[in-house]
C-alpha cells in the first residue's frame, strides 16, 4: 500500500535534501523538494503538504521568514533544520511556530523519527478537531451533524431534511 503522507524537504542543500529523501522514501512517504523559501510556498499554494522539514539559512527567503508566511495561512508540523545549535536559535525557532528543532549534523533515524512523532501528533489533532466539529453548540442549542439530530434544552427537536439543512 503506498503511503499518501507528503513531506517537503526544504533546503538550499541538494546533498542534505538527498540524504533525508533516502530515509523517507524507505518509509514510502511521498517526498517534494525545494531549494528555498520562496519555493516552498510555491509549492504550498499547489499541493497537499502534511510535514514540513526546513533549513533556517537559506537564499532568498530563509527557514524563519518562510515559517512566519506558512503560519499566516496553514496549521502543518513543521521541523526546522540548522547549523545553529545555541539555546536562543532554538528558542526563537520554536516561539516563531516550528513543531521541533534539529541541530546539524543530524543522526537521519532521529530525525524519521521526529517525523513521525510530528505527524501522528498532527492526525491526533485534526481528527479530535473533525469530531468537535460534528456538534454545532449555541447556547441551549446542539445540533449533531453526524446523526442530524438537533437538541434544545437536552430535548430532540425533529425537523424535516430540508428544515435541518436551513438551520444548519
Amino acid at each position: 500500500m503506498k503511503n499518501t503522507t507528503s513531506i517537503l524537504i526544504v533546503d538550499d542543500d541538494a546533498e542534505i535534501r538527498k540524504l533525508i529523501k533516502l530515509y523517507l522514501k524507505n518509509e514510502a512517504y511521498r517526498i517534494i523538494e525545494a531549494e528555498n523559501g520562496l519555493e516552498a510556498i510555491d509549492i504550498m499554494e499547489k499541493e497537499s503538504v502534511d510535514c514540513l522539514i526546513m533549513d533556517i539559512m537559506m537564499p532568498k527567503l530563509d527557514g524563519v521568514e518562510t515559517l512566519m508566511k506558512i503560519r499566516e495561512e496553514r496549521i502543518v508540523p513543521v521541523i526546522l533544520l540548522s547549523a545553529k545549535g545555541g539555546d536562543m536559535d532554538k528558542i526563537t525557532g520554536l516561539s516563531l511556530g516550528a513543531d521541533d528543532y534539529v541541530t546539524k549534523p543530524f543522526n537521519p533515524l532521529e530525525l524519521l523519527a521526529r517525523v513521525k512523532a510530528q505527524i501522528r501528533r498532527y492526525r491526533q489533532f485534526q481528527n479530535n478537531r473533525d469530531k468537535q466539529m460534528d456538534i454545532i453548540t449555541i447556547r441551549n442549542l446542539e445540533i449533531h451533524r453526524d446523526s442530524r439530530q438537533v437538541k434544545v434544552n437536552g430535548q430532540e427537536i425533529v425537523f424535516t431534511p430540508r428544515e435541518y439543512e436551513i438551520l444548519v
